[in-house]
């Protein structure tokens, strides 16, 4: 699923007016794919969170987003209730979050470094994402709660491994830039 604009809006800021005035204008090229009962739009905030699935969500709102693709339109789902629950300070706004993202996006997770590089044990598949983050030795002891020492090892074994030549080679690596 792609091109879809997503307003998450907030309680009180204007959100049904930009539905009303904006979305819902054919004029100005959005097709507001509304927020009534029933609506598959609704199962992002309704769904029980241990009954919610992606796949299924995406079939039901397929039909719903060729409507407005179909008139050359961009289809626009705004819900203010997409930012959390109103009463509660939007204590579920992550769930939410998670949610819209399995809804429109049918790609598989990346692999973290562990899985792609199973030499590695689990610390200094730590130790390489900081180093492809840019951390020195000593914010990475500090994040990690290791010595620096420790730190150097488990670097000299991550080159060992990977067949790094040095920090700048080891990230490229890690981010699939270059090979070992």
């Amino acid at each position: 699923m792609t091109d879809v604009l997503i307003h998450i809006g907030y309680h009180k800021s204007g959100s049904s007016w930009l539905q009303q005035h904006l979305f819902s204008r054919e004029s100005a090229g959005f097709g507001w794919l509304g927020k009534t009962a029933g609506s598959p739009v609704r199962r992002f905030v309704d769904d029980d969170p241990l009954d919610f699935d992606a796949s299924s969500l995406r079939q039901a709102l397929e039909p719903l987003l060729e409507g407005p693709r179909g008139r050359g339109l961009l289809p626009v789902l705004s819900m203010e209730r997409l930012s959390g629950h109103p009463f509660s300070g939007g204590y579920d706004c992550k769930e939410i979050a998670d949610r819209l993202v399995r809804g429109f996006t049918t790609a598989a997770p990346k692999p973290g470094l562990r899985e792609r590089f199973p030499a590695l044990t689990a610390r200094e598949a730590d130790v390489l994402e900081a180093i492809t983050l840019g951390h020195n030795n000593a914010r990475i002891a500090a994040d990690l709660f290791l010595s620096v020492a420790t730190v150097k090892s488990y670097i000299n074994s991550i080159f060992a491994k990977l067949g790094a030549r040095d920090r700048a080679h080891a990230a490229a690596i890690a981010a699939g830039r270059s090979d070992s």
